[in-house]
């Protein structure tokens, strides 16, 4: 039973099996390009002990990544939702070391909106003339659709806007 909602679960979700197929990690060249951004971050920004621990953790015996599927109970038709957990992934440092170093960038912007029940809000708040029309739309899979290469641009351009010296190497860990 399990293994025929299984396949059939495939042939609903893409026409490309391929894409269910176990990815073997190369680890040895992770590991080079991780080291590689980790040495180019400046020094009077962050401190030894913390290179140290994000050298350190580069030959960790951690899992790259485990995949988890939920459903989208509320929708209409049952889909699978994909999550990602970077909990138990060698990248785990590196994201919250990004994520620290975002920290100050992120506290300088005028705001900064936490979820849709807040845009929710602040769209409430506003005054529209009569005439107006608002419209808006669902970004389907913005999580899955964003590339690393996407998401490593985005930090360049902050930290270069701000000022950092080394934004390329914190770029290249996220």
């Amino acid at each position: 039973m399990k293994g025929c909602f299984l396949h059939g679960l495939k042939h609903q979700a893409c026409n490309n099996l391929e894409q269910f197929e176990p990815a073997v990690c190369d680890r040895p060249s992770l590991a080079h390009k991780l080291r590689n951004a980790i040495s180019r971050l400046d020094t009077a920004i962050t401190p030894r002990t913390t290179l140290t621990f994000l050298d350190q953790h580069v030959d960790a015996d951690w899992k790259l990544m485990e995949v988890i599927l939920t459903w989208k109970s509320h929708k209409p038709v049952q889909v699978p939702r994909v999550i990602t957990p970077t909990n138990s992934s060698i990248l785990t440092p590196m994201a919250q070391y990004v994520r620290m170093r975002l920290s100050p960038v992120v506290a300088k912007l005028p705001f900064v909106l936490h979820d849709s029940a807040q845009l929710v809000s602040k769209l409430e708040a506003l005054n529209f003339p009569d005439a107006c029309i608002l419209g808006s739309g669902d970004i389907v899979d913005v999580y899955p659709s964003t590339t690393p290469d996407m998401v490593a641009k985005n930090v360049y351009v902050a930290l270069s806007l701000a000022g950092y010296n080394d934004a390329l190497a914190v770029a290249d860990l996220a």
